[in-house]
C-alpha cells in the first residue's frame, strides 16, 4: 500500500504559528492507516512525503543575513549555512501552552519515523519505507549535503550521501508522481525538463542540483513580500495587536488567491485609522521587493506584458499595483485589481497548466504502460481529474488514467458567503493506492492498482 501525503508546510514559527498539531496525525490518520492495513492483510506500506514538507521561505529568519545570503542572493555557501540552521529550527520546533506541548515538530517526525511503523508491524505488516521529493519550498533541501543527511535522519531514510529524487515512480502501484511546481513558471526557475530521462548517475545529480540550486521569482514574493509585510507590521507598528498580527502572517493561506484582495480590505475595514500605517508599510514591502536586484533582473528578462495574458509577468503586475496604490489608495487599488483579473480566480479547480503537464506524463497514452495514476502536489487544491480511457479494439484490454492532486495539510482561510470576513479551516488530505493483490474482491480475477483520496476540514483551535 502506497500513502501519500504533500504540502505539511512545517516551518520554525519565526513568521507566524503555522505548524500542524502532534494531535492532527495521530487520531484519524493514523488509526485510518492502521485499519486499512489490518483488514487487507497489507504486508508492505510505502509512505511517499510528496513536497514542501519543509517551509524554508515561509521565516524570518532571512532578513537576519545579508541579502547576498540568502536564497536570491550571490553568496550561496552562506545561503546554505542559513538554510541549514533554520531546517534545524523546523525539526525542533516547540510550543508549550499551560505545560502542554500543543506544537510538537519533533513528535511529528518521530510518529513518521517510528511509532506508525511501529503500529503498523502491530497488524502485520512487515516492512514500511518513507519516501521523500522536495517541492518548491524545500528545493534547498536537495542543494547540500547537510541538509539532505538533516532531513534522511529525521524522517529514517538511508541515503547513503546520495540525493532525494525529484520524481516517485512505481509500476508496482501504477504511480509516477511529482511535487507539481515543475510546470508552474512563477514557482520553478530550473531549464531541466521533467519528462526527460538521464541516462547516467552524473546526468541524474545535475538534473537535481539543477533543480535544487535555481530560485524562482515565487521564492522570493514568499519571503520578501508574504512574509515582510506582518514582519513590518510586527516591528514597527506602535504597540501591534497581537491579533492583528496574527492575520497578516496569514495571508498566503487565503484561497483562492484572489481572495487575497478581499482578505485586505476587511483588514483594511476593521483596523481603522491605524490602517494609514500599515498602508504606509505595505508600500515600504513592495517597493523594497522591486528593488532587489534578482527581482529587477526577472523584469527584465520577462518584458512587458499583455492585459489578460494567464503567463504575465508578476513583476509587471506588481508595479502598476504601487503605482496605483500611491496615487488611489488602498481601496481603488484592489478593486482595478480584481477588475483586471491580476490575481486567478481559482487555483485549484480547474488547473489548466497542471492537466496539461499530467497528459504529457511517459506511459499515460499508452496501454502497455503499467502507469495510471499521476500524483502532484503543490496547488493545495485535491481533486481527482480523469486523463485518458484507452482500450484495445475488442475492449478485453482497458486502462483508465486520473490525475490527482494531493491537496494540503494547511490551513485555508476563505471568505464567509456574506463576505462579512474571513474563517479558517485546517484541512487534511491522504492518498491510499492499493496494488493488484492487496484491494481484490475476487481472488480469481486480478485487477490494476486501485487508489482511494481522503480529504477533510476541521475547525479546531489547536493553539
Amino acid at each position: 500500500m502506497l500513502v501519500v501525503l504533500s504540502d505539511l508546510h512545517f516551518v520554525d514559527g519565526t513568521a507566524g504559528e503555522h505548524n500542524l498539531a502532534p494531535e492532527a496525525f495521530y487520531r484519524v490518520f493514523a488509526d485510518d492507516i492502521v485499519g486499512v492495513a489490518r483488514s487487507k492483510a497489507i504486508e508492505e506500506v510505502d509512505i511517499l512525503l510528496l513536497g514542501d514538507i519543509f517551509d524554508l521561505l515561509r521565516t524570518e529568519q532571512w532578513f537576519e543575513v545579508a541579502i547576498d545570503a540568502r536564497p536570491w542572493g550571490r553568496d550561496t555557501q552562506a545561503c546554505l549555512e542559513h538554510a541549514d540552521k533554520i531546517l534545524k529550527d523546523i525539526l525542533e520546533h516547540v510550543v508549550e501552552r499551560d505545560g502542554k506541548r500543543v506544537i510538537d515538530n519533533p513528535a511529528i517526525f518521530r510518529f513518521f519515523r517510528e511509532e506508525l511503523p511501529k503500529r503498523l508491524a502491530e497488524v502485520g505488516v512487515k516492512k514500511t519505507t518513507i519516501h521523500y521529493v522536495p517541492g518548491n519550498h524545500d528545493r534547498l533541501v536537495n542543494a547540500a549535503p547537510a541538509l539532505r543527511d538533516r532531513v534522511a535522519a529525521a524522517l529514517g531514510i538511508d541515503l547513503a550521501g546520495g540525493w532525494f529524487p525529484n520524481a516517485y515512480r512505481s509500476e508496482r502501484y501504477g504511480v509516477i508522481a511529482r511535487h507539481g511546481h515543475e510546470f508552474d513558471h512563477l514557482n520553478c526557475a530550473s531549464s531541466a525538463k521533467p519528462y526527460d530521462d538521464p541516462k547516467t548517475t552524473s546526468e541524474l545529480e545535475r538534473r537535481r542540483r539543477d533543480y535544487a540550486e535555481h530560485t524562482s521569482i515565487g521564492d522570493v514574493i514568499t519571503t520578501e513580500l508574504a512574509a515582510r509585510l506582518p514582519h513590518l507590521v510586527r516591528t514597527r507598528l506602535d504597540d501591534p495587536d497581537p491579533l492583528l498580527v496574527e492575520r497578516f502572517q496569514e495571508i498566503e493561506n487565503v484561497r483562492p488567491l484572489s481572495g487575497i484582495l478581499a482578505f485586505l480590505r476587511y483588514q483594511a475595514r476593521t483596523t481603522g485609522e491605524r490602517w494609514k500605517a500599515i498602508e504606509g508599510l505595505l508600500i515600504e514591502a513592495v517597493e523594497y521587493f522591486l528593488g532587489l536586484d534578482f527581482v529587477r533582473n526577472y523584469d527584465k528578462e520577462h518584458g512587458l506584458f499583455p492585459l489578460g495574458d494567464r503567463d504575465a509577468d508578476i513583476v509587471d503586475q506588481i508595479q502598476i499595483a504601487l503605482r496605483t496604490l500611491r496615487i488611489l489608495g488602498l481601496e481603488p487599488t484592489l478593486k482595478l485589481a480584481e477588475k483586471l483579473g491580476i490575481l486567478p480566480r481559482d487555483d485549484a479547480e480547474d488547473n489548466e497548466d497542471e492537466r496539461e503537464a499530467a497528459l504529457r506524463e511517459p506511459g499515460i497514452a499508452c496501454i502497455e504502460d503499467p502507469i495510471r495514476f499521476v500524483l502532484y502536489g503543490h496547488t493545495h487544491g485535491p481533486r481527482v481529474l480523469p486523463l485518458t480511457y484507452l482500450h484495445s479494439p475488442d475492449f478485453k484490454q482497458v486502462k483508465e488514467c486520473q490525475l490527482v492532486n494531493t491537496g494540503t495539510w494547511r490551513a485555508r482561510f476563505r471568505q464567509t458567503a456574506r463576505r462579512d470576513g474571513f474563517t479558517k479551516l485546517q484541512n487534511m488530505t491522504y492518498v491510499l493506492v492499493y496494488d493488484a493483490n492487496e484491494d481484490r474482491f475476487d481472488d480469481d480475477h486480478e485487477k490494476p492498482p486501485t487508489l482511494e483520496i481522503w480529504t477533510g476540514s476541521r475547525k479546531k483551535y489547536f493553539i
